[in-house]
């Protein structure tokens, strides 16, 4: 009790608490050795405290249960978030590219996970459809300059038949005047051939495009393909000094490759390839030597076997530049003038159909522009590389590259 003499608190709960009473008989011998009852004796004991416990660990254990489940509930959402957020970036990816953005790629992700293989996989796939588009946008472009170049270059020739034509016309029953006719039958005649010309070559580049017209099947000598091209040369251009040799590689700086000619007769060199169309990629070579250099300029041929090792899908990939010649293979040819050369930005053009570094020469001169676009085809479709680069001291130099045949290549 307290002071005031009333029941306190711990008291009042522990009456109001629910009891556990065990009750126990009492007795006790008697004189004469018999068991006498003496009465019952209860012990109780209060269940309030137990009781109290069992609340606030109930309570404890709510409280902490729901902070668990809070917790879980958070941590599982940023977990849920961080591991989606790679897909988010693959979406804004996604997003972009489809606005036309091809340059986009996937954010890397750590490899050996879903999302990483996921990543990996669409770069791969977005890489080659940049390249298959870059490709087909670059293929729409040369297609719309060529188509508009052919339409040109046909249109000139058919003005001159027409307007000689109607030249003719009016001068063929004017007296004194057949003289003046028969120049402009001339005149036709040289505008049907330069437009004869201009179309057998572009049926010849249409068939290489398609893999037809042809035939690598024949045996040749390469170096009397040149050997025959510089006879030809010497039969044109008299007093033009050409100079032969052996074509090798420069060790001297063994981080820069460089091809140097050595003096002499050019070597024999044997390969599997369509005689016709070999001849006819030195003939254009050789052809606009004698057609844009002067005929007193110097000339070296040149022609080798190089032992370095390359496979042939990338020797035709290369670009048509110098720094390819970084990375050559296989028997090479090399055409070197001294003539006025052609500007370095047409360097790398100067195997595009219808460019002509100066066009109005070219039409004196009889090209078409299409010689070295077929050249180049002709090439590639031997599985080679063909490139232009200037000529020390100036001028122009095509260098070949092509696979040997197996025998040549096992020597």
């Amino acid at each position: 009790e307290n002071v005031k003499g009333q029941p306190d608190h711990e008291t009042m709960v522990m009456a109001q608490a629910p009891w556990r009473v065990v009750a126990l008989r009492w007795v006790s011998d008697s004189a004469n050795g018999t068991i006498e009852p003496r009465g019952v004796i209860y012990i109780g004991l209060s269940l309030g405290n137990q009781i109290d416990m069992i609340d606030n660990l109930t309570r404890f254990c709510v409280i902490v249960g729901a902070a668990v489940v809070l917790l879980g509930g958070v941590l599982s959402a940023i977990t849920v978030q961080r591991t989606l957020s790679p897909l988010k970036r693959i979406e804004k990816t996604a997003a972009k590219i489809a606005a036309g953005d091809l340059s986009q790629r996937v954010p890397d992700a750590p490899e050996g996970t879903e999302v990483g293989t996921l990543a990996k996989s669409l770069n791969t796939m977005l890489a080659q459809i940049e390249r298959s588009f870059r490709q087909q946008q670059t293929t729409t472009e040369k297609m719309k300059r060529f188509v508009s170049d052919a339409s040109h270059e046909l249109r000139t020739p058919l003005a001159a038949i027409h307007g000689y034509a109607e030249l003719y016309r009016m001068q063929r029953n004017a007296p004194g005047q057949i003289e003046r006719a028969d120049d402009s039958i001339a005149h036709i005649e040289a505008s049907s051939a330069r437009m004869t010309l201009l179309v057998e070559d572009l049926l010849s580049l249409a068939r290489l495009d398609e893999g037809h017209g042809i035939s690598i099947t024949d045996h040749i000598d390469l170096g009397s393909v040149i050997r025959d091209s510089a006879d030809d040369l010497h039969a044109l251009d008299p007093e033009r000094d050409i100079t032969t040799g052996v074509l090798g590689l420069d060790v001297s700086e063994p981080d820069h490759l460089r091809l140097s000619m050595t003096p002499g007769e050019l070597p024999s060199v044997m390969m599997v390839a369509d005689g016709t169309r070999l001849h006819q990629v030195v003939t254009n070579i050789v052809g606009n030597i004698h057609r844009y250099t002067p005929a007193d300029s110097p000339v070296e041929l040149s022609l080798g076997v190089l032992g370095l090792d390359m496979p042939l899908d990338e020797l035709t990939a290369l670009a048509s530049g110098e720094e390819s010649l970084q990375a050559i293979v296989g028997a090479a040819a090399r055409f070197t003038d001294h003539g006025p050369g052609v500007p370095t930005d047409g360097l790398a053009r100067i195997f595009e159909r219808f460019y002509t570094a100066d066009p109005s020469r070219a039409r004196q001169k009889g090209g078409t522009g299409l010689g070295m676009a077929i050249a180049q085809s002709v090439i590639n479709a031997h599985r080679g590389f063909i490139c232009a680069t200037e000529s020390p001291g100036g001028g122009l130099t095509f260098t070949i590259v092509m696979p040997l045949a197996p025998d040549e290549a096992e020597a």
